[in-house]
């Protein structure tokens, strides 16, 4: 089962979260990023840092953003 997971990144109305999956064992693992907020692409990202660089950018593009 995947599912979100923590938040690693939040910047104005977007954030970053952990997409995770959760195997038979109980373990976890994460499987990548995904972008919450408004015009956010639904892609899976693989790592946190470039979800955060898309974050950044799309701060910038929102009008009124303080960030």
């Amino acid at each position: 089962m995947e599912h979100s997971g923590a938040t690693v990144f939040t910047k104005g109305e977007f954030s970053v979260v952990q997409w995770v999956a959760v195997r038979q064992d109980g373990s976890t693992e994460v499987r990548g990023y995904r972008l919450r907020g408004p015009g956010a692409p639904q892609t899976l990202l693989p790592t946190a840092v470039i979800a955060s660089a898309m974050v950044q950018e799309l701060s910038k593009r929102r009008p009124g953003s303080r960030f």
